[in-house]
């Protein structure tokens, strides 16, 4: 039991400080672990929860260890390397 509680312990660590999105603005908690992602969604607040990290932390916020949400449009390309064509207005 020690041993797992030592192992969860370490993987927090390393996903907070050494992981490739630690850079990355957000809440402590969200980027040591996935449960407080889980629990945004289970809630049913999910959108509204982001949209205030988003107020908070600006407009690439990390959701979860290996989850960043992105509120700029342009992001889609760099994310994904696929250009979606938006309407000519």
């Amino acid at each position: 039991m020690r041993q797992l509680l030592g192992i969860v312990i370490l993987k927090a660590i390393y996903n907070v400080a050494l992981h490739p999105l630690a850079g990355y603005p957000g809440p402590l908690l969200s980027g040591a672990s996935p449960i407080a992602n889980a629990l945004r969604i289970f809630s049913g607040r999910g959108c509204h929860a982001v949209l205030t990290l988003h107020e908070r932390y600006g407009p690439v916020v990390r959701l979860g260890p290996s989850h960043l949400s992105y509120t700029d449009v342009g992001a889609w390309k760099d994310v994904h390397g696929i250009f979606y064509p938006t309407p000519s207005s």
